[in-house]
């Protein structure tokens, strides 16, 4: 091979390989630019969005008082308008949509399959927000826990026990099993049973116990307390006692209630007989 082939080859190699980098050099510039100023339009679109959803929230809160109602939409508008940004930045990138779109559909079906119990307790947090069973502040016994409603998320059902335990409750399972709403109703019966002996004057002992509870202020003059025998034992008659008080004074006003009997039986000499005792005859030692 001629010296002068050598050098053309050379020349062309280097040729070649400056226009190659002129290229990447060039794609560099404009692409990086369009990342650049994709990556600044999602960060002030979420910044944005994050405002909308807060500014929603605080809308519903203020027209309905409703702080369930206002979370939950506040989350759905997150994610709604988070998912439609990310595919105007990569339409505004150059990036086909269209396959990307399809390929996110299949995905979606995918994980839809992956996460039946998710997409149930989504359905369930929809439901409870329709139809109410309760809301944020009630007091309710679902799945075998008894709290206070804290939040309803997506998901998810927030509950407070009375000894201040977070419990977090599946919507799916809670939208579809019973459940007692111990706060929907303005007022609330309470009961509670004692036993007498039958040497005692029933009407007396029923004028002692409306006497003793009456002086308690939550307790509803409407209806009326009541003391009804509920049941002729073999040792002793059985009484229950029956009052009405709000719904949220109806522990407290149970508790003070059942202490007043007591007290007021102690005065007046009223003797709440013990129950049976059972005796166990062993047998002797071998001798």
């Amino acid at each position: 091979m001629e010296p002068n082939d050598l050098i053309n080859q050379e020349m062309l190699k280097a040729s070649y390989w400056e226009q190659l980098m002129n290229k990447l050099f060039q794609l560099t510039i404009t692409k990086g630019i369009d990342i650049a100023v994709s990556i600044l339009i999602l960060f002030v679109g979420f910044f944005i969005i994050g405002k909308i959803a807060k500014g929603i929230r605080l809308a519903i809160t203020r027209r309905t008082e409703d702080v369930a109602v206002a979370t939950f939409v506040e989350q759905c508008v997150r994610i709604v308008m988070k998912v439609m940004l990310v595919l105007s930045v990569a339409t505004q990138m150059g990036i086909e949509t269209t396959s990307f779109v399809a390929a996110l559909g299949a995905a979606g079906l995918a994980i839809g399959m992956a996460l039946q119990g998710s997409l149930s307790n989504f359905a369930g947090g929809v439901l409870i927000l329709v139809f109410k069973p309760f809301r944020a502040g009630d007091s309710v016994e679902s799945l075998g826990y008894a709290g206070t409603i804290v939040s309803i998320d997506i998901f998810h059902t927030i509950l407070l026990t009375s000894d201040n335990k977070t419990v977090v409750l599946p919507n799916g399972q809670v939208a579809n099993s019973s459940l007692v709403n111990t706060t929907k109703q303005d007022r609330r019966r309470s009961e509670f049973q004692i036993n007498i002996s039958y040497s005692e004057d029933i009407q007396r002992v029923r004028r002692v116990i409306l006497d003793a509870i009456s002086k308690d202020a939550r307790i509803l003059k409407t209806p009326e307390p009541v003391v009804l025998v509920n049941n002729l034992g073999d040792a002793n008659i059985n009484l229950i006692i029956r009052f009405w008080t709000a719904t949220g004074q109806h522990s407290e006003a149970l508790a003070q209630a059942m202490e007043a009997v007591k007290l007021a039986f102690d005065k007046e000499g009223i003797m709440i007989p013990a129950g049976p005792q059972k005796i166990q005859i062993l047998p002797s030692p071998a001798k």
